[in-house]
């Protein structure tokens, strides 16, 4: 008989099937609603975070671009006032010229310790590092001494700073003054006075002249030191960026002239470069600036880094173990001098022993005493005395 075929029929999906993919598929629907509101909500809220980071930006940004116009402002001012008072004092000075006596041949030394301190005060309170309206002037005494060829500092004492334009010398300055005096030797006292001029060159103003008088009316031999950091640069020479003066007729105060002293020597002794630079690493390792003004309480930060301080207690131990070598290989040059000189002074004598014997050979005989004491050249006797 024949196979019969089968007939495949489709069975009907079960009622639990259905409604599974029934609620597939309404998630489905609910699903794509809600991603496309969440869309729609998020771009307002980016658009509106982007909108207030521009509003934030803008004031900062405008205040930034402000500060710039400023900062260019001053600086072009400071550079026409520069200008200006330089060719005010070009100006003066040409005029001048005919009535300016020849430049003081005087010699002024000084000594390294002293311009250290002086340009060490100067650049704490302006140097091309910090902003140009920081800038303040600043000023000190100078101490040493003085005799009929030289004025001789010594030391400089930084007493006060001041504003942008100029010191004036108060009462207190005065009386800080005579207790430095008092706690100074008989052979060194107060000589003079430095200031500087940042950014506005080197001369005596109207008001420096005043506060110099006062110096130059009790001894006609002070001086005046005047600096200007900004001119300040490795190799230039000394009076590039300080120079010395001293008044011609201090009794009319600010109406004086001033003249310029060119022979102006610095002292370089080892033993002073050596001490500066102690000195301030010190500081600086306890956190303080490179100088300190007289009887300063400098407020210093609480917390100095570690590693800075070591590496300065490194560099202030190498220094002094150099300085200690120094002092040694000093110590041992001075008892070689020693020996050579005491070597020296044996040949001296042994030549004018020497040089004495051979004239006694020479010497004839005195017939009145007998002995041979006539050296040749001689009229009379060197024993007896009697003349021949």
């Amino acid at each position: 008989m024949p196979k019969k075929k089968r007939i495949k029929v489709k069975r009907k999906k079960s009622k639990r099937k259905l409604k599974k993919e029934s609620s597939q598929l309404r998630e489905e629907i609910e699903k794509e609603p809600r991603e496309i509101e969440e869309e729609i909500e998020k771009e307002p809220k980016e658009i509106e975070e982007k909108k207030e980071e521009k509003i934030e930006q803008r004031p900062k940004e405008m205040e930034e671009k402000k500060e710039k116009e400023i900062d260019d402002y001053l600086s072009e001012l400071d550079e026409l006032a520069e200008t200006d008072i330089q060719e005010v004092a070009m100006k003066g000075a040409l005029e001048e010229k005919e009535e300016i006596p020849p430049k003081e041949k005087e010699k002024v030394l000084i000594s390294y310790r002293a311009l250290n301190k002086v340009l060490r005060h100067g650049m704490r309170f302006s140097n091309p590092k910090a902003p140009r309206k920081d800038w303040v002037e600043c000023m000190g005494f100078l101490v040493g001494n003085v005799d009929d060829s030289k004025v001789q500092i010594m030391d400089a004492i930084p007493i006060v700073h001041g504003s942008l334009v100029e010191v004036e010398f108060q009462n207190e300055h005065y009386a800080k003054a005579d207790e430095i005096n008092q706690d100074l030797t008989d052979e060194n006292w107060i000589v003079g006075w430095y200031h500087t001029h940042p950014g506005h060159g080197l001369f005596l103003s109207p008001v420096d002249r005043v506060n110099h008088s006062g110096y130059q009316s009790l001894n006609p031999k002070a001086v005046a030191i005047v600096f200007d950091p900004s001119k300040f640069k490795e190799g230039i020479q000394l009076n590039e960026y300080l120079k010395i003066f001293r008044l011609k007729s201090p009794e009319l105060g600010e109406k004086s002239e001033f003249v310029e002293i060119e022979n102006v020597e610095v002292e370089h002794i080892i033993q002073d470069v050596l001490d500066c630079m102690v000195e301030a690493t010190m500081l600086l390792a306890e956190g303080y600036p490179l100088v300190l003004e007289y009887k300063e309480e400098y407020a210093r930060p609480k917390h100095v880094l570690t590693e800075k301080v070591e590496n300065l207690e490194k560099t202030i131990d190498e220094m002094g173990k150099f300085v200690q070598k120094i002092q040694k290989d000093m110590q041992s040059v001075g008892i070689k001098l020693e020996s050579h000189q005491k070597s020296t002074d044996k040949a001296i004598d042994k030549l004018k022993k020497d040089h004495k014997k051979e004239k006694r050979k020479k010497a004839a005989k005195c017939e009145f005493c007998g002995y041979d004491s006539i050296m040749p050249g001689d009229s009379s006797c060197a024993n007896c005395g009697i003349e021949l």
